[in-house]
């Protein structure tokens, strides 16, 4: 995938002494990128705001992953930031997955504009019937992609909203109970009502079960105890935090008020002090927004849906399960038996309704998008990856300009 490409990337950086640079807009992305391939990362708002004066060496690649997230504002600051070191900007994303919460477009309208090399084949899902299925409703193919999921038994109508909640918790704690392992499975949800109800939900099977053990810490509406499935909200950087950390809590210091935790991006533990904690820093990390969860992998997703949503997000929550993504979608109109795969009397009108969600784009439209003229040719300026593939050559990591990488 597309964390192979910049591996290869830096490698061809390092070969020819090429200085090299990753940008992302969350910190744990950074990390991420950093560990997976080698490309000193951090995040966009550090980047720009430490090199506001020209600061990136000469020559220099820098990496932009998940660009299709980031705004047309700071898309244009990295620009210039690398048109001054007159260095290579490379843009990697998927603009079919969630889209900039500030103005943006931008990353879609240059692939629409430019070639840009594309990773077409997705690998993550282990059934061929699956990556199909993203693959319908991720071009919008959406009665396709719902009877496929409704075929395989991966869509869940609930009778109520509580009904839909406690079946979804109730499969999530059945699988990650075999499996033992509480990273093997994530539950998500569109907002964060719902998250916190399936974190509390999630985390009653599990002491009810006696999977969590030692003594217990009260922090705010938090209770900790060793076990505890934990996401971190803020960054701090002389803690080794960064916002969306996730990892299990080892121990409890309740004299201190301490944690002491194993994060799940590297092997050395971390103590979260009292004041962090009394801070509301810290939460369950069972269940999450589907905007926290685009960059994550897991075994097994099981995904609440309740009212209106839209394509993008359901993709995205759809897409980080390797083994299995499961929909769960709330009836708003409650039916007189339980929750069930697509057997109450109401299921086509609960269809109907998810269907049209789903027929909805949040994807934002860059301004020149709207102009009656396209701009003129910037080929001399922007020079896609994708001119080094038609040309059966590898591009050459140290000449100027811009590439684009589009895909999953």
């Amino acid at each position: 995938g597309k964390t192979a490409v910049m591996a290869v990337i830096s490698q061809l950086a390092a070969m020819t002494g090429t200085p090299i640079l990753g940008a992302v807009l969350a910190g744990r992305t950074a990390a991420g990128l950093q560990a997976a391939t080698g490309i000193p990362s951090v995040t966009l708002t550090r980047l720009i705001g430490e090199n506001r004066d020209g600061g990136l060496p000469d020559g220099a690649i820098l990496v932009v992953d998940e660009a299709a997230m980031v705004g047309t504002c700071q898309l244009a600051a990295v620009t210039d930031l690398v048109e001054q070191a007159q260095g290579k900007l490379i843009l990697i994303g998927d603009d079919r997955q969630l889209p900039e919460i500030e103005a943006g477009g931008l990353f879609r309208a240059l692939v629409n504009r430019l070639p840009a090399a594309e990773l077409t084949e997705n690998v993550r899902q282990h059934e061929m019937w699956e990556r199909v299925a993203l693959t319908q409703l991720r071009n919008g193919s959406v009665d396709q992609a719902i009877n496929a999921y409704q075929q395989h038994r991966r869509l869940i109508i609930g009778q109520d909203r509580d009904n839909t909640i406690t079946r979804a918790v109730d499969d999530w704690y059945r699988y990650v109970a075999a499996t033992g392992d509480l990273t093997s499975g994530l539950l998500i949800a569109y907002d964060n009502d719902t998250v916190t109800e399936l974190n509390q939900r999630a985390r009653t099977h599990l002491a009810a079960s006696n999977r969590l053990h030692g003594p217990a810490l009260e922090t705010g509406e938090r209770v900790f105890q060793a076990g505890d499935r934990i996401l971190c909200r803020q960054n701090q950087s002389r803690l080794g935090i960064l916002n969306g950390d996730l990892g299990i809590v080892v121990s409890v210091d309740p004299d201190h008020g301490t944690l002491d935790v194993q994060l799940d991006r590297d092997p050395e533990r971390r103590d979260l002090p009292v004041w962090y904690l009394d801070q509301g820093h810290v939460d369950y990390g069972y269940a999450m927004t589907g905007h926290k969860a685009q960059g994550v992998t897991t075994d097994r997703t099981f995904t609440v849906i309740e009212g209106a949503t839209d394509r993008e997000w359901v993709y995205v929550a759809m897409s980080r399960g390797r083994q299995t993504n499961t929909l769960y979608l709330t009836n708003p109109q409650p039916a007189n038996e339980q929750c069930t795969h697509l057997t109450h009397p109401d299921w086509k009108g609960d269809l109907d309704t998810l269907a049209m969600s789903l027929e909805h784009s949040r994807a934002q439209t860059a301004v020149i998008d709207h102009l009656a003229r396209p701009p003129s040719s910037s080929t001399d300026v922007l020079e896609p990856a994708a001119r080094g593939q038609a040309e059966h050559s590898e591009p050459d990591p140290r000449s100027p300009g811009i590439q684009l990488a589009a895909g999953s």
